[in-house]
């Protein structure tokens, strides 16, 4: 178990009043509970909780603490929640290079697909038909519509029938 655990169940412990309670909350075994409440008191130097075979209750101490954490808990859980959704949602600039009549009849109905679908994607659209270096031009993506030569670029064959 990490430190945020052992304070997961300090806080369940309070709000729950008893530790079998914050173990059938938090769903850990009673002595996953009571080895994280052992390890923070001991981490702290002081009781935090006193102990009765029906209730657990907080100490003085042990109030004054969970006063300061609770918030900081609560603020780690969002951050993590956050940074979680940034992972599942793409995000930022999206450089694609295309051929000048195969973008807007092909190419802008499947990006304006895409970006309904991900609203935190901006996409810039270049269109040339003149050959260019990609990785100069900083390009994501570029349609091409020809044979490709020796590179070290990455290319997959479509048909027309994929970009409908």
């Amino acid at each position: 178990m990490d430190r945020l655990d052992d304070l997961a169940a300090f806080v369940a412990i309070i709000e729950k009043g008893s530790q079998t309670a914050a173990a059938r909350d938090l769903r850990r075994s009673l002595q996953s509970i009571n080895r994280s409440l052992t390890a923070l008191e001991r981490g702290v130097g002081i009781a935090l909780i006193n102990r009765t075979t029906r209730q657990s209750t907080p100490t003085e101490a042990g109030l004054a603490f969970y006063r300061r954490i609770k918030p900081a808990l609560i603020e780690i859980s969002d951050a993590k929640r956050e940074a979680a959704d940034k992972r599942a949602e793409p995000s930022g600039l999206l450089r694609v290079g295309a051929p000048v009549l195969f973008a807007p009849a092909f190419l802008a109905p499947v990006v304006c697909d895409f970006l309904e679908r991900y609203p935190a994607v901006e996409v810039e659209l270049k269109v040339s038909d003149r050959q260019v270096d990609l990785l100069a031009q900083g390009l994501d993506l570029a349609v091409r519509i020809r044979e490709m030569p020796d590179s070290t670029l990455k290319a997959r064959h479509t048909s027309a029938n994929c970009v409908s």
